[in-house]
């Protein structure tokens, strides 16, 4: 089997992880028991559904290698992180991951990696894991231009001075299996003002402080569903609590999905986190997903170079912490700005990631040429697929119907048989899948 053969195996495989974390990707294709009919969404160009490579796959091949040891051998863990604005925030795009690991991968042990308590500090709460707090607690966000307070990598804080104060969190129905956890690490301030910490459903959990003094390692005594954090106040130094994020782990879990989102995050907003290179460290992530400049292309003055200036900083920051991840930018959906004029910067935005990808080895998912290019919003909104305001995506039943066909070829939809498994002695791989029209398709 020939080199550029091996490479389209693996991207076969990343584009089955990775494509998936769109509203556009959804394998679901029933909605209350009834099938949809995708055609009637023509708009959506589906045969541009590709990554692209514009300046070599080099930077891919770890990732590519952990993928395929792990899917197809069994062996290793992946790391998955996505960094973005509010559909990331809301856990719109999250949701649609799990949805198509759940539906490609059933038997796959999926962790929901990162978790903050958003209503807690009264912003939006992702939609699959439920959040209980007593006290009081505010907020500090990397949008608040005006702040000064120190941020880590999610980019968002909780603070309380209230001793007793409490947090829970416990995943919804029908994901609690990605919430299954031994190990959780709290990423907070660590002085002699910070409130101690118990925790009300294991009072053995053992905690130590990591070595880089970056977060508190906390081992449960069993498997775990809920976090259930108590603040205590043991000295009368102790006057508040400053949280950055919890990341729960777990031996039983080889996938990991990192999601974190900011609503009307740009990328300035990410630069300011003087926390975000330490904290990076403790989730090593093996693919960086990037969806970030919808809100700086969000004005009548945006500068292409400043926004590429910023980008090289972010991935600066992101590999000086993780130097053999991979970097996939995605491209941003079409919008309007004040929902009545075109927002004609999403092709020089386009124009910018293509320039980023070819500089740093990056792939590039081309989110805005999949929709449809400039004004295809309108299209997006008038199929219900996209909010009036002309720049969010959908929720809930609607992100459902979400032209499916994106992630899963439609090749899939028939029951696998026995020719369908493919053997490649050479390159040790073995997989379900068939070889169409010179195109390798992964099942």
């Amino acid at each position: 089997m020939n080199e550029r053969t091996q490479w389209t195996c693996g991207c076969a495989v990343l584009l089955k992880l990775v494509q998936s974390f769109s509203c556009l990707s959804l394998v679901v294709v029933t909605l209350q028991g009834q099938s949809l009919d995708t055609s009637r969404f023509s708009f959506i160009q589906y045969e541009k559904n590709a990554l692209a490579f514009p300046g070599g796959t080099e930077s891919f091949v770890p990732f590519y290698q952990k993928v395929q040891k792990h899917f197809l051998e069994g062996k290793g863990s992946v790391n998955i992180m996505h960094i973005g604005g509010s559909h990331v925030q809301a856990g719109i795009w999250t949701e649609a991951i799990w949805k198509t690991i759940e539906t490609r991968f059933p038997d796959a042990a999926v962790s929901r990696g990162l978790l903050f308590p958003y209503s807690a500090i009264g912003t939006t709460q992702p939609g699959d894991y439920l959040v209980e707090y007593g006290g009081t607690w505010h907020g500090c966000r990397n949008v608040q231009r005006d702040s000064d307070c120190s941020l880590g990598m999610m980019g968002v804080s909780a603070i309380t001075q209230d001793s007793g104060a409490f947090l829970m969190i416990t995943a919804r129905p029908g994901r609690a299996k990605a919430m299954r956890f031994q190990r959780v690490k709290i990423f907070h301030d660590n002085d002699p003002e910070t409130f101690a910490m118990s925790f009300r459903n294991d009072s053995l959990a053992i905690l130590s402080r990591d070595s880089t003094d970056s977060y508190t390692l906390v081992e449960f005594s069993r498997m775990m569903d809920t976090l259930n954090l108590q603040l205590l106040k043991t000295d009368s130094l102790q006057r508040e609590f400053s949280l950055y994020g919890f990341r729960i782990e777990s031996d039983e879990s080889s996938l990991c999905f990192d999601a974190i989102g900011n609503n009307g995050a740009d990328l300035p907003a990410y630069l300011k986190c003087d926390l975000f290179e330490q904290q990076l460290r403790a989730a090593v992530p093996d693919i960086v997903i990037l969806s970030v400049g919808i809100n700086d292309a969000y004005t009548r003055q945006f500068n292409a170079e400043q926004y590429k200036s910023n980008y090289r900083k972010l991935v600066a920051m992101i590999r000086a912490s993780a130097p053999e991840c991979a970097i996939l930018f995605t491209t941003n959906n079409d919008s309007y700005y004040r929902k009545r004029y075109p927002n004609l910067n999403g092709v020089k935005v386009q124009k910018a990631i293509f320039e980023l990808a070819e500089e740093f080895d990056a792939g590039v998912w081309d989110l805005y040429e999949i929709m449809g290019g400039q004004r295809s919003i309108n299209q997006w909104v008038a199929a219900k697929l996209a909010r009036t305001d002309r720049i969010h995506f959908t929720t809930g039943e609607v992100n459902a119907v979400c032209t499916c066909k994106l992630c899963c070829n439609p090749l899939v939809d028939r029951p696998l048989s026995a020719h369908d498994f493919i053997e490649i002695p050479h390159a040790g791989i073995k997989f379900f899948g068939e070889f169409k029209d010179g195109l390798l398709y992964f099942y």
